[in-house]
């Protein structure tokens, strides 16, 4: 009696952002995928994951931002109809000053993370173009 044992090496190219959770988990829970490509699929789900989360303070600081505009056109509107002399003018024009504080801090927060966030975005594009595990 002879056994006769077949092997075949087989190349796959994998785009990590586009698998499915599942079949990220399928690949990292197999037992025929390499450590290295189940750490660079681990490394790629970190920068995401982490881009992501970026990505959302963003969209936070950008939702604040524009809940205090649209205030502002509230206060404007009611500016105009209360008499100058009232209280109630006054404190609309100290909120109102509050307010443009707070769009300014906003504006530079909301521009500061835009900018990390293209730079975040753009590394971690190259993360994904360079990655090669053989």
């Amino acid at each position: 009696r002879f056994v006769l044992v077949r092997e075949r090496t087989t190349d796959e190219t994998l785009s990590v952002p586009a698998l499915s959770r599942e079949a990220q988990r399928f690949y990292l829970e197999g037992p025929l995928t390499s450590p290295a490509v189940k750490d660079a699929i681990r490394k790629v789900q970190e920068r995401y994951t982490a881009l992501q989360a970026f990505e959302t303070e963003h969209a936070e600081v950008a939702g604040q931002l524009r809940i205090i505009v649209e205030d502002q056109a509230r206060l404007r509107a009611n500016i105009d109809r209360v008499p100058k002399e009232s209280e109630v003018y006054k404190r609309y024009l100290i909120k109102f000053d509050t307010q443009e504080t707070q769009i300014e801090k906003l504006q530079a927060q909301f521009k500061e993370k835009e900018k990390v966030m293209k730079q975040k975005q753009s590394e971690y594009g190259n993360y994904l173009e360079g990655v090669n595990v053989d």
